[in-house]
């Protein structure tokens, strides 16, 4: 034997303290961490057992590998390695035998880094499973980020992850008989939107949520409301939705009715042939109203909001505008107070939420959760965005025809202008063309425009003319083209116009008309398209934006247009004349006969 064997020899000390390459050379060396390696060079020491005679392990004392440089007594206990400085302490004898039973655990098992026996108990046997729970948990939240990522889902920090399938809503609290009552409407799976709002809702904070026109945002807030609800109960207005107008507060409604198929909730819709009998009501889960018919019946104390818990502000956009604004302020202020031990769960949902619009939500809700899905302020993709110069107002209806007449305005087809004056001028040129038209504004009865969207819906209207009242989540199912015949004021309402086709994941097309008098808003309905995916002229991007105040004002008031007819001024101006003439022929005439019938009077006398 030489006295390079390393059978034999002992290992030489270095006169360098030992580093973390060292500890690797162990390992390689092939060291268990039971006992001593199969080198017989080197071995893990372990510290004695306490009182236990004859338990010191080979090698006596130990040197300390100092990795880090801590030092003596200036950090962690680390690993100690055995270097034994005589011929007998090279553990030629074989290791001593692991004594069986749980008594000798402390004594056999190391920490390496460490110099404490472990103890065997119930939190040792905690340890792998915490450390499986936290793998489960990391794992979960990759998968939440993925998901988010492949659906556009954008969410502020400390939102709950969202859920892949409404089999998994159930886990998260949403009761079986809503599932089943949301797979018997046909859904398969929850949209983006709905995926993260469920949790969000149903974690109790306030929501600020934003989704492109038609991605299923009603039931985003109804079902989670529901859920929070869980049962019928027997107070008023536990839960309270505003729409900023009729025809989509009854389209709420119908929806809330749909979700509750078989099961004995109250909904109404709080109008005005509701409102007399309001005092009479004692029992209504979800109340839906307008913001003017919602705000007089409080203040003429016809109800009483005490038991209202969660609020929905529907197109919240437009209800935090100038002319909601007050309205909600007044309503906000009947609700219960977190001072008295009510906590309102205030929700605001919307298909675009401007930074005004942000800014004032903050100043209502207290840390809101911010939920978007895809791009902000961007229109549906599955929208084909066409634009169509006409030189003067004159020449639109005469595109307009020319569009029907080539096919390329395939019905059911929703016509906008910017007020009720040229809806009816619209409609009077168009009702003589051999085609089933109606139009709805304003001026028109409840009965009548429940009825004109009635026969809308069921197909005997073919195209109806409108202005932005209908635009404001009023949904059709197959609507296949909508056309801005006046064009829209701001990207706003333009992303509301032709949200109105496309819905749902259906290809629909938006033709907008615009004139040299347009140019000025141009540019923004651009953006809006480009950011879409559509194609533009370059030359439109090079357009300056209006300033602020100016969109302002021109969404408040439109520019003044042409009246919208096929006739030519000279022609108008000589139709004026002739009835000037004939007015004044009628009242020669009257003026005629009463001097005659007086005249006869006389004689007769």
């Amino acid at each position: 034997c030489t006295a390079s064997c390393s059978g034999c020899a002992p290992p030489r000390r270095s006169p360098h303290p030992a580093g973390p390459m060292d500890f690797f050379d162990v390992l390689r060396q092939g060291c268990t961490f039971g006992g001593t390696g199969r080198s017989k060079a080197v071995a893990f020491s372990r510290k004695p057992r306490a009182g236990t005679a004859g338990a010191t392990g080979a090698g006596g004392a130990m040197d300390s590998l100092d990795f880090f440089g801590y030092g003596a007594g200036e950090g962690p206990p680390v690993t100690s390695l055995s270097s034994s400085s005589s011929p007998s302490s090279s553990s030629t004898a074989p290791p001593a035998k692991r004594p069986s039973g749980g008594a000798t655990a402390q004594g056999e098992r190391g920490v390496v880094g460490g110099s404490e026996p472990i103890n065997d108990g119930p939190e040792s046997a905690a340890a792998p499973r915490a450390g499986r729970a936290g793998r489960a948990a990391a794992a979960g939240r990759e998968a939440a980020a993925a998901l988010r990522r492949r659906l556009r889902i954008h969410a502020s920090a400390g939102a709950p992850d969202p859920v892949e399938s409404f089999d998994a809503m159930r886990e998260r609290g949403v009761p079986p008989w809503l599932v089943a009552n949301l797979r018997s409407l046909g859904f398969e799976q929850p949209t983006p939107i709905q995926m993260q709002c469920f949790p969000a809702v149903l974690a109790g904070g306030h929501v600020l949520a934003s989704a492109p026109t038609g991605s299923g945002k009603t039931i985003a807030f109804l079902g989670p409301l529901l859920a929070r609800l869980t049962k019928p109960g027997k107070e008023f207005a536990r839960a309270v939705v505003i729409d900023p107008s009729r025809e989509l507060a009854k389209q709420t409604l119908d929806e809330f009715v749909k979700l509750t198929a078989g099961r004995k909730w109250s909904g109404r819709l709080l109008d005005r042939l509701s409102g007399d009998k309001a005092k009479n009501i004692k029992r209504l889960d979800v109340a839906i109203a307008t913001p003017l018919r919602l705000a007089q019946m409080l203040r003429e104390d016809r109800i009483s909001l005490d038991a209202t818990r969660h609020i929905v502000l529907d197109e919240a956009d437009k209800l935090l505008d100038l002319g909601f604004a007050p309205q909600i302020d007044e309503i906000l202020s009947f609700c219960p107070k977190e001072d008295s031990g009510g906590l309102l769960q205030t929700l605001m949902f919307s298909a675009t939420l401007p930074p005004a619009v942000c800014e004032l939500a903050g100043s209502i809700l207290a840390n809101p959760l911010r939920i978007s899905i895809g791009n902000t302020n961007a229109a549906a993709p599955d929208v084909e965005q066409k634009l169509v110069f006409i030189t003067h107002e004159d020449g639109k209806l005469f595109s307009f025809r020319q569009l029907v007449h080539d096919g390329q305005l395939k019905p059911p087809a929703l016509i906008f202008v910017q007020s009720k004056e040229r809806a009816k001028q619209l409609f009077g040129e168009l009702v003589y063309d051999g085609i089933f038209v109606d139009a709805i504004h304003a001026d028109r009865t409840k009965q009548q425009r429940d009825n004109t969207v009635k026969a809308f819906r069921t197909g005997k209207i073919w195209m109806l003319i409108c202005t932005d009242l209908m635009a404001r989540g009023v949904d059709f199912k197959c609507v296949e083209t909508v056309v801005n015949y006046d064009f829209p004021q701001s990207a706003s309402t333009y992303i509301h116009r032709i949200g109105r086709t496309g819905r749902a994941g259906r290809s629909g097309m938006a033709i907008t008309f615009f004139t040299i008098q347009d140019f000025e808003s141009l540019r923004s309905i651009v953006g809006v398209m480009r950011q879409s995916g559509c194609e533009v002229p370059e030359w439109m991007l090079c357009l300056k934006h209006r300033p602020k105040k100016q969109r302002r004002l021109a969404e408040w008031r439109p520019p003044g247009r042409k009246r919208i007819s096929t006739v030519t001024g000279w022609d108008l101006m000589r139709a004026h004349k002739r009835k000037q003439m004939s007015e004044s022929k009628k009242k020669k005439s009257v003026k005629k006969r009463r001097k005659s019938a007086d005249g006869d009077g006389v004689a007769g006398g």
